[in-house]
């Protein structure tokens, strides 16, 4: 279960404008859905020099949204448990803005950034690879 807090309705602000790109844009999006389901599992396996149509931008736009979501639930998962793991391990600092304070001595776990530069990090390799897979004439566009 998603614990939704404030620090995540903050961290969705960057989603609004996408999302009402798309819902602009988009009718029905379970059609698309269902698209992405029958190229991954009759489309993508053809051998065939045939060229493929280049998806719309509703389609693409909705991807990249998806990924943007789920890259925020992924991330918002690994930072605890990252901050467990280097505490534990004794990756930690204090405050020293903090001196003179109750919680000056409080540990603050450092590398941090780990955990959302990794899923930025995968989260980009899909989208070039889709964007890739999706438009081969523009495969040197990605590099």
């Amino acid at each position: 279960m998603i614990r939704m807090n404030h620090q995540a309705l903050f961290a969705a602000i960057p989603l609004v404008a996408p999302g009402y790109l798309l819902v602009k844009q988009i009718d029905n999006p379970f059609s698309i859905v269902v698209g992405w389901i029958h190229f991954l599992l009759f489309e993508r396996h053809q051998n065939d020099s045939t060229q493929r149509d280049i998806p719309p931008v509703e389609s693409q736009l909705l991807a990249y949204l998806t990924m943007g979501i789920l890259g925020f639930i992924v991330t918002n998962h690994l930072v605890p448990h990252i901050k467990t793991y280097t505490l534990r391990k004794g990756i930690c600092g204090k405050d020293l803005g903090k001196r003179g304070t109750p919680t000056a001595e409080t540990p603050i776990p450092e590398a941090l950034g780990i955990a959302p530069g990794t899923v930025f990090l995968v989260c980009l390799i899909v989208c070039l690879v889709g964007y890739a897979t999706s438009h081969p004439i523009k495969l040197l566009d990605c590099n």
